[in-house]
């Protein structure tokens, strides 16, 4: 009877944290790309016979300016400064190095004013005309924007075009592969729910299945790391509903450094 009195001024002292077994099916991504055979240049030609909308680039010139900016308040006298900019510049002088000492556009004059290519609709009417006008090469006269007096350097300019099959191989390469990768990955984290709901108290026999190993983990609490997978949220919360015998309603997807991998439970 004493002992019964401790115990119970005491239970706080004998209370244990929930603990689970689980039986866990780990699918990884990068085992299972590998499984899969590589495109051959047939599998990759249809591909891009089929999706060569993605492969088109609209006509594109690449430029650098240099901006002045004004406004009602100043225009005369930022219309002169960017005229004695525009002599350095017909002078001879290194577009890029005016552009770092004297433009006015934040985005832009620390990289000598280099936009990069810009289309048509991207930049204010006055810019574009000028840009798709200079051949590559050729610097603008002043133009005037909303902005204020621009200075204008063409470097490339290309047209419309479809990107050519050998240009965009690697692409298509990689989003093919990975496509039937996940494709892949499905069927076989399907096929493991499938097999572990018609005998969820021979896992192992599900895991065979699929082609893996089966991972055990016992008396885990919440928090534990879980062999190959570490501390995972994603299968906690996933388990905490289950009794003993029950599996996850489908895979468990883990955040991983590449490709997500998924489990089931």
């Amino acid at each position: 009877s004493e002992i019964k009195a401790y115990y119970d001024a005491h239970k706080a002292l004998f209370q244990t944290t929930e603990k689970r077994s689980l039986a866990i099916i780990l699918l990884d991504p990068a085992k299972v790309n590998a499984s899969v055979p590589p495109p051959n240049d047939g599998d990759l030609k249809k591909e891009y016979a089929t999706s060569q909308d993605k492969f088109k680039t609209p006509e594109r010139v690449q430029v650098r300016h240099i901006l002045i900016k004004s406004d009602a308040t100043n225009d005369a006298a930022m219309k002169t400064k960017a005229e004695g900019i525009l002599k350095q510049v017909q002078s001879g002088g290194d577009f890029a190095k005016i552009a770092k000492d004297n433009s006015q556009d934040p985005g832009s004059a620390a990289q000598g004013g280099e936009l990069g290519f810009i289309v048509k609709g991207q930049t204010v009417p006055e810019f574009e005309k000028a840009a798709f006008t200079l051949q590559p090469g050729q610097t603008s006269g002043l133009v005037k924007t909303t902005y204020g007096y621009h200075i204008l350097q063409v470097e490339k300019h290309e047209q419309a075009r479809v990107q050519p099959f050998e240009e965009v191989k690697g692409m298509l390469f990689g989003a093919y592969s990975t496509r039937v990768g996940a494709t892949e990955m499905q069927k076989l984290a399907d096929k493991a729910v499938a097999e572990l709901h018609k005998d969820p108290l021979h896992p192992e026999k599900a895991a065979e299945a699929v082609g893996v190993t089966l991972i055990r983990a016992d008396n885990l609490q919440v928090g534990d790391p879980i062999p190959e997978i570490g501390v995972s949220k994603e299968i906690n919360d996933a388990v905490a509903p289950l009794r003993k015998g029950e599996v996850t309603a489908g895979p468990v997807v883990l955040p991983g450094s590449q490709t997500d991998r998924k489990s089931v439970v």
